[in-house]
């Protein structure tokens, strides 16, 4: 080798994704915006779609109540994997009942609060990205849109027989969460992605 020479290697593996991370990217804030917006949809959708099959099969197998504790934020299936796989935090509030604010940033008040806002005045929920800092919030309406959901959460008599909401709420908590009817909101997703991953997300 001469003394001009140099052994240049490219990089791989976790070098690589460092060399990539500390390039200069031109990426503009709507680009972020679509991403993050991306990413919830995924993750949203895929744990709602992960519930549903779950309540389906779980309903005639082990019965209304023991399915139900599927629906609990610690036991929502898929929910572990698709946080690991985008660093989200998957969280999940219900659309009546008080907010604790002490528990909640201003930001998170401040949406929530607007999309019971919304869904008291009968009015169009869309999903919506904004910013926190380090993090980019992604929130989205989860609405009646199944039989099954309707079996826990719809009008106790017709959709709720009185037997199961008796039984029901002698093991959860269902006070703000029956007599809803198909298509209304019963409650919103609340996603917080690390900015910085959100825009490793965005390709080149």
């Amino acid at each position: 080798m001469g003394c001009n020479e140099t052994n240049q290697r490219v990089p791989t593996g976790e070098l690589a994704e460092e060399v990539r991370n500390r390039e200069i990217r031109h990426i503009t804030p709507g680009q972020i915006t679509q991403s993050a917006m991306k990413m919830g949809e995924t993750v949203s959708k895929g744990v709602h779609g992960a519930l549903t099959r779950k309540l389906t099969a779980a309903i005639p197998a082990e019965g209304l109540v023991e399915a139900g504790r599927y629906c609990q934020a610690a036991n929502l299936p898929g929910a572990d994997s698709l946080s690991k796989l985008y660093k989200a935090n998957i969280r999940r509030y219900r659309m009546k009942g008080e907010l604790d604010k002490k528990e909640l940033s201003d930001k998170v008040f401040q949406l929530l609060d607007a999309y019971r806002y919304s869904a008291e005045q009968n009015q169009s929920i869309d999903p919506n990205v904004q910013g926190e800092g380090q993090y980019l919030l992604y929130s989205a309406p989860i609405t009646l849109d199944n039989a099954v959901c309707l079996k826990c959460h719809g009008q106790v008599g017709s959709d709720v027989s009185q037997p199961d909401y008796q039984a029901l709420s002698g093991r959860y908590r269902l006070d703000s969460l029956v007599n809803y009817r198909a298509g209304q909101t019963v409650a919103v997703w609340l996603l917080r992605f690390e900015r910085k991953e959100v825009i490793k997300s965005i390709p080149d």
